[in-house]
């Protein structure tokens, strides 16, 4: 198992003896690594991982990589490196599960560009960022047929479940074939 964008594992902490054989972690910022390694290094291996792909993991290495708050954040050519590179870490018939920002999350400041996100599925938004990430690291919303028809060329979408995560951002669960 894969938590792509861990953090400080706020998720993959949950996992300690659970009896999965291999977890591991992988986000982009070294202080929340060495947090992780420090306070949860019994529950996985973590590691440092660049900007753009590849992750340090040979292919077909996981049955399942979840990926919470980290496509809400990316613009699309980014996403898009990254989906292929979570396809080829991920074993034949194994899942992915993703978050997404909805159409619906879309905050009173942006509704001016709400028609381009219907129309384009897809809306990428920068401005102010968060201190301590780099300037990529936006905001980004998605639509459901978006999701199901772009993500398809990476992975085979299965389920589409709205407001799963902490009953906030939806989830998408995919598999490769």
């Amino acid at each position: 198992m894969l938590d792509f964008g861990c953090g400080c594992g706020r998720v993959i902490r949950h996992f300690a003896g659970r009896g999965v054989p291999r977890v591991a972690g992988v986000d982009i910022d070294p202080e929340a690594i060495a947090w992780c390694r420090t306070h949860l290094g019994r529950v996985a291996d973590f590691q440092v991982t660049g900007h753009a792909p590849p992750l340090p993991f040979p292919a077909d290495s996981f049955d399942l990589v979840y990926v919470i708050s980290v496509f809400t954040h990316l613009p699309e050519d980014m996403q898009f490196a990254w989906l292929e590179e979570l396809r080829r870490v991920i074993r034949p018939g194994g899942l992915l599960i993703a978050s997404i920002h909805a159409p619906e999350l879309l905050p009173p400041e942006c509704s001016a560009r709400r028609d381009e996100l219907l129309r384009d599925g897809f809306l990428y938004v920068a401005g102010g960022g968060t201190p301590g990430l780099p300037d990529f690291y936006q905001n980004a919303w998605h639509t459901r047929d978006y999701v199901e028809r772009h993500w398809a060329r990476f992975l085979h979408p299965l389920h589409y479940r709205t407001r799963a995560i902490n009953n906030h951002q939806d989830a998408v669960v995919c598999r490769k074939d």
